[in-house]
């Protein structure tokens, strides 16, 4: 198979990430998948020439989708990663077998999804978001994934907070 459109996803069946911006729902035919997300085809993709009108219309941190998750977004806009790589199973494991498991933890994680749809949605805004979503992926998702392979959970668990201030900081109002 040819190299893959950034936005094409396979999740149980063909879906776009443009797509599932403007309307929440994410299927695409094989056709298209065949013509547009399996060749790069983007000046005729029509989800593609429309990126601008969906740039903005993303939402939904409580589900698995990137819309308002700034770790998602690191792995799924800036990286290409399907919704299932590796990196976000491991760290939605690590969400939902350790952080949960505590009083703080628990507390942490509904703080996540009070703030990152602010820092997403500022980070969207920034000039070059996907430079600031890799930087996202390479300082905070690299690190914690290896820290949580290690066995190294309170390790990955402090790098996470900090990181998470530092954008709450930097990106929240």
């Amino acid at each position: 198979m040819p190299e893959e459109c950034i936005y094409y996803c396979y999740d149980s069946g063909y879906t776009c990430l443009l797509k599932r911006r403007k309307t929440g729902y994410s299927s695409i035919d094989s056709d298209t998948v065949h013509r547009y997300c399996w060749n790069y085809q983007y000046d005729d993709c029509p989800m593609y020439r429309k990126r601008d009108e969906y740039w903005d219309s993303w939402s939904g941190c409580g589900s698995d989708s990137s819309g308002d998750c700034f770790l998602t977004s690191a792995c799924v806009e800036a990286k290409g990663l399907p919704d299932d790589c590796r990196e976000l199973t491991v760290l939605r494991r690590f969400r939902d077998a350790y952080m949960r498991n505590t009083e703080q933890g628990q507390a942490d994680i509904l703080d996540y999804y009070a703030i990152a749809p602010d820092i997403v949605n500022r980070i969207r805004r920034e000039e070059d978001p996907l430079a600031v979503f890799e930087r996202i992926y390479r300082e905070l998702v690299l690190p914690c994934v290896a820290l949580i392979d290690e066995g190294q959970n309170e390790e990955a668990y402090e790098k996470y907070k900090e990181y998470t201030l530092m954008l709450k900081s930097a990106y929240s109002g």
